[in-house]
């Protein structure tokens, strides 16, 4: 017998299958015919002269995109297709360096053989490449004109003393009537020059050029010695570079009156004689940012006169230097020690200080140990009142002069007397209200008019000097003093 339910289950079914499938095909045919978004994010990225890196982000179901370009004030036109929706660069090429370039992007989606476009992207422009122009050539310098010519070369190593008939025209000096001395050699650049014995030696010096010398240029010369150079140039101001070549600078800014600061002064590292370089530069008043080179041994009579130094506190002595040598001899504006350092390698400090009348005290000032001489170190240092704080090295000898004519000092503060020390003539001398203890530890063998004229003050409250067994001459050196001073032997100090 026929059974009509399944029959009727079965059409039933079949329509309801059917029915899913047109709507599937239906939702199917909407996605794929309906515009995509257009690509955001566009960038366009130079890469060189001719060619540019154009970026989008991907859009999503795409297939592809086209893309557009315009060029300078022309209409869009279709460059390029990509069919892959992955992608989401193009590099364009051969483009003119000096163009404007717009770039425009569409996506798309397929359906059979059909394609549906998206709306045009945000347009992004390459501007044209920017070639600088080439920098004007500079003006050739302007000196002025020529007022002098010598010529300074020397056949010798390492230069020899400037001689009108020895020298060299390897090398000339030109004085021109700007102020500029433009001192040169050959291409080869390693010729020497003679230099300066005295302070008028050089012949722009001789000739009377110093007061007009207000710039000094170095070409292609590699002098050794430029001792006396610019000795009394007044006018010159301190700033620019020394040759690299220069190992002694002796004298060379002595006098330039002109010098308030080396801050913008070049040493080169080779350097080792720097004596009395800048003598008499009395309106010098700023060293703390000068550099001096570790090369430098021989320091003395470097700032002789300098008057206008006040605060040297931010100055580096370097670690190789040996003579300090009256090296701040009668630079009177100084008032403070404290932030001085005398490195360990410094062995001579004869008249380091002679006639700094500003200094009040020595408290944290301290001498190393490699001082072997003190002769004169703060000979006429009027302005000292006390010798606290200040020790004096175990390995002295020479103590001459050291505090002559030292007339402010008032409090010997305990001062010790190493036993190293064998010379002490006129240590005291003049020192006319000297007062308080010290300690002579050791005998020494020199001691003419050690106490002499000192202690005579009527506001000295005296001074009791005490020894060690070592000294067997405390009877002696006492009687160096002069009649009224006010001085005594002390105690015998046991060790």
């Amino acid at each position: 017998m026929f059974d009509f339910t399944i029959t009727i289950k079965t059409r039933i079914l079949v329509i309801l299958l059917t029915v899913i499938f047109c709507f599937t095909s239906l939702i199917a045919t909407a996605d794929a015919v309906s515009r995509p978004k257009a690509p955001g994010s566009i960038k366009v990225t130079r890469l060189s002269d001719t060619s540019a890196k154009v970026t989008w982000k991907k859009v999503s179901k795409a297939k592809g995109y086209v893309i557009y370009q315009k060029k300078n004030s022309g209409k869009y036109k279709k460059i390029k297709t990509i069919k892959k929706g992955s992608i989401r660069k193009w590099t364009a090429k051969k483009l003119g360096k000096n163009n404007t370039y717009r770039y425009k992007i569409k996506a798309y989606k397929k359906y059979g053989t059909n394609k549906v476009y998206s709306r045009y992207s945000k347009g992004v422009r390459l501007n044209p490449v920017v070639t600088p122009k080439p920098a004007p050539k500079p003006a050739p310098p302007d000196y002025g004109t020529v007022l002098n010519e010598w010529a300074i070369g020397s056949d010798e190593e390492a230069g020899e003393v400037y001689d009108v008939d020895k020298a060299n025209e390897n090398v000339t000096a030109t004085m021109y009537s700007r102020g500029v001395l433009l001192i040169k050699g050959t291409a080869a650049g390693n010729d020497d020059c003679m230099y300066g014995e005295g302070e008028i030696n050089m012949p722009w010096l001789q000739e009377g050029y110093s007061e007009q010398i207000t710039k000094v240029l170095f070409r292609d010369i590699e002098p050794t010695n430029i001792d006396f150079w610019f000795a009394g140039c007044t006018a010159l101001t301190g700033r620019g570079n020394v040759p690299d070549s220069v190992t002694d600078m002796s004298y060379t800014f002595a006098g330039c009156t002109g010098i308030t600061d080396l801050s913008q002064l070049t040493i080169p590292d080779g350097v080792t004689n720097m004596q009395g370089t800048f003598w008499g530069c009395n309106n010098l008043t700023d060293i703390s940012g000068f550099i001096i080179p570790d090369s430098v041994t021989d320091m003395s009579s470097a700032f002789y006169g300098c008057s206008g130094l006040t605060d040297i506190s931010g100055f580096i002595i370097p670690d190789s230097a040996i003579y300090m040598n009256g090296t701040f001899e009668g630079c009177t504006g100084i008032t403070d020690l404290s932030g001085l350092t005398i490195p360990d390698s410094a062995t001579e400090m004869d008249f380091t200080f002679r006639s700094c009348t500003g200094i009040t005290d020595l408290d944290g000032f301290s001498i190393p140990d490699s001082v072997s001489n003190m002769m004169g170190t703060f000979e006429g240092c009027s302005g000292i009142t006390t010798l606290s704080g200040l020790v004096i090295s175990d390995n002295v000898t020479n103590m001459t002069q050291t505090f002559y004519g030292c007339s402010g000092i008032t409090d010997l503060a305990g001062l010790a007397i190493p036993d190293s020390v064998t010379h002490m003539g006129t240590t005291f001398y003049g020192c006319t209200k000297l007062g308080g203890t010290m300690t002579i530890n050791g005998n020494p063998s020199s001691y003419v008019s050690c106490f002499q004229n000192a202690a005579t003050d009527a506001s000295s409250t005296g001074v009791t000097v005490d020894y060690t067994a070592a000294c067997t001459n405390i009877d002696n050196i006492i009687a160096t003093k002069s009649g009224g001073s006010k001085i005594e032997k002390g105690s015998l100090i046991m060790p």
